[in-house]
């Protein structure tokens, strides 16, 4: 049996189906006719995204997930609050109609990356700083934790979750 290579595309290739798509189905959705459908993105922090913008701005996405950790200038461990904040203030104010989530990814140690102090320290940091100032938004949809894996032996989420 013979195995066939994957098609390879060009990213803008990609991207212009995936805009043609999403305008066919912004008309169902208009008319009532697009059921079962959920779509999500999860794009770095910086905004506008190079890559997710043209497909966010159909304004079919029902959630999209910020990605607030890496090594964008942004993320939790490189921006600090004042970074986060900044970039989730346009988040909500870009998309009004969408729920932003904020995306923080639990590390081995419980700590981000670039993080300073304990899980204690960086998980009072998350309670009493970053969250109150997420949540004030009204389109905020909650903490999505990225690396499940990781979370499994941290447990960090069943912790962060009863904030969100």
């Amino acid at each position: 049996m013979a195995f066939r290579r994957p098609l390879a595309l060009h990213p803008l290739v990609i991207a212009f189906v995936l805009v043609s798509c999403l305008a066919g189905t912004a008309k169902a959705k208009q008319t009532g006719q697009l059921t079962g459908v959920r779509l999500t993105a999860t794009p770095r922090c910086g905004l506008p995204d190079p890559r997710l913008g043209a497909a966010l701005r159909t304004g079919l996405f029902e959630r999209i997930h910020v990605r607030f950790y890496g090594n964008d200038s942004c993320s939790l461990g490189k921006g600090g609050t004042y970074g986060v904040v900044e970039q989730w203030e346009k988040w909500t104010a870009a998309f009004p109609r969408t729920q932003v989530y904020l995306g923080l990814a639990p590390a081995e140690s419980g700590v981000p990356e670039g993080a300073q102090g304990t899980v204690a320290v960086y998980l009072k940091y998350l309670y009493y700083d970053l969250l109150p100032k997420v949540q004030k938004a009204n389109n905020y949809g909650g903490v999505m934790v990225w690396d499940r894996f990781t979370d499994k032996k941290t447990r960090w989420s069943s912790v962060v979750s009863g904030w969100a």
